[in-house]
């Protein structure tokens, strides 16, 4: 009796360190509960606090996957809609995953720009003004300045291309004449605004888009 009791015994603990290693392995092995940082993001971004939440938020997904699993035996991937515990522990989860993707993102755009050519000076200009890196050199010569007719400078020249490209035939010559004007109030009116003729930050803006 005594043997079969210790057998017993030695069997429950042999199925208990069992479940123990699986569960171990779930969520320490294969990864699929982790956050892989990415390789394609820009480690240098110009905002280190961007950067560091980035990589804290991606620690915090498999740490949150392997609390609530060792404290609660809630798994975040296999939702339970009947038990409040389980959903709010997979949106919290999901919600982690989704605020890791959306850094991620911005930090691979940083990369890809910076690839391109650009620095973090320029990086924070694009993203300020919610810009293309296309539109990078004439937003930076215009600025929030206004244009007006009797204007000649390179940023005139800039307002022209920009014209040119959305479709009015005027000469590229950096000088603010009539044919620049008319095509100008003609492009404020297809967008609906007061053909002022003068060049500010929303036709720069229209014209970028």
């Amino acid at each position: 009796m005594k043997r079969i009791l210790i057998l017993l015994v030695v069997i429950s603990l042999i199925v208990i360190a069992i479940f123990q290693y699986l569960n171990y392995r779930k969520f320490n092995e294969d990864g699929s509960y982790d956050y892989v940082v990415s390789e394609k993001i820009d480690a240098n971004y110009h905002d280190k606090a961007i950067l560091s939440d980035y990589y804290s938020t991606a620690y915090q997904i498999g740490s949150l996957a392997r609390e609530v699993w060792f404290n609660h035996r809630i798994d975040v991937k296999a939702v339970d809609k009947g038990d409040v515990n389980s959903v709010n522990a997979s949106l919290a989860y999901s919600q982690l995953r989704i605020k890791a993707k959306s850094l991620e993102s911005k930090l691979m755009e940083s990369k890809r720009l910076k690839d391109l050519g650009f620095d973090n000076e320029a990086i924070r200009f694009i993203e300020e003004k919610g810009i293309s890196e296309k539109n990078y050199h004439a937003y930076k010569i215009l600025g929030d300045n206004v244009l007006k007719k009797g204007d000649k400078n390179e940023a005139v020249w800039e307002l022209q291309r920009l014209l040119v490209a959305a479709g009015f035939e005027i000469p590229i010559d950096c000088m603010f004449s009539d044919q620049t004007e008319t095509a100008l109030k003609e492009f404020q009116k297809s967008k609906n605004i007061f053909p002022s003729g003068i060049a500010g930050t929303q036709v720069l803006r229209l014209l970028m888009q």
